[in-house]
């Protein structure tokens, strides 16, 4: 690859990056922040435990949260 090309893909890729994740502080963020949270907490349980949890922990997604909020407040 040349340095041109590189280049561009090294001012491209932290755009795209960007992209991906939530803003902080939105709902998204913080709904994330938790979600990882809970899994540090499944990590200090006992080994059965630890794995049942964090397989609930990494079944929330953030669509389902937003979902059953509306389905609260509609």
């Amino acid at each position: 690859m040349s340095n041109k090309t590189l280049l561009i893909i090294s001012l491209l890729l932290p755009l795209l990056c960007a992209c991906q994740n939530p803003q902080r502080g939105s709902e998204e963020y913080w709904f994330n922040k938790m979600r990882d949270e809970q899994r540090a907490q499944c990590r200090l349980l006992p080994s059965p435990l630890s794995e049942s949890c964090l397989k609930d922990v990494s079944s929330k997604k953030y669509e389902d949260f937003q979902r059953q909020r509306t389905n609260v407040e509609g």
